[in-house]
């Protein structure tokens, strides 16, 4: 595992990496399609909401100008695709989020989830939800995976350093749930008065 594996040579356009190695885009792959749509859309129409799975973008307004108004799936609740933890009011802006409550394994009863921490190689299991607010869907869907591995407490500093980012996570800790959010989230779950 690792980005230092993998040779990129700009003259010839090539990528290089060891025999045995293998490249997953997995962690961006979708972010990535939903903003290549919404670039087509834009030619076209000034209102769209392009969602692919927990990943989406969210152009202009919806009709009548309010924001589009999205859930957070309780991730606690997987099974409840109507449970939300949080309500998300945005425009021209794109969620993603990632987790373990949808994509997991499960063995001998206990869940592992499909995103892997490439400082261990083991499942991450300490948080089970975690969404970023960005300007693209191909940058909130990287974030979305990485949050998830780093300690909470730094995923939420990450806004910090990367403008036009928020991070909402929901934590286990033991049979606790706890919430973090970074410093512009409180914007985003407030629901606007309409006109």
């Amino acid at each position: 595992m690792g980005y230092d594996k993998v040779s990129l040579d700009p003259k010839s356009r090539s990528v290089t990496i060891p025999p045995g190695c293998s490249i997953d885009l997995g962690g961006i792959a979708k972010g990535y399609i939903v903003d290549q749509a919404v670039g087509v859309l834009r030619g076209y129409v000034s209102s769209a909401l392009v969602n692919a799975g927990g990943d989406l973008y969210a152009l202009g307004s919806k009709p009548g100008g309010m924001p589009w108004v999205i859930g957070v799936q309780d991730p606690r609740r997987p099974d409840d695709p109507s449970a939300f933890i949080e309500t998300l009011y945005v425009k021209d802006l794109a969620v993603a989020t990632s987790g373990n409550y949808i994509r997991f394994v499960e063995i001998g009863g206990k869940r592992y989830s499909h995103i892997i921490d490439p400082r261990t190689g083991w499942p991450v299991d300490t948080i089970p939800s975690a969404t970023v607010v960005a300007r693209d869907t191909t940058t909130a869907d990287a974030l979305a995976t990485a949050v998830s591995v780093l300690p909470p407490e730094e995923s939420v500093k990450l806004p910090a350093s990367l403008p036009g980012v928020e991070v909402l996570l929901f934590v286990r800790s033991g049979e606790g749930w706890f919430r973090y959010r970074s410093g512009g989230i409180a914007a985003l779950v407030q629901p606007p008065v309409e006109r």
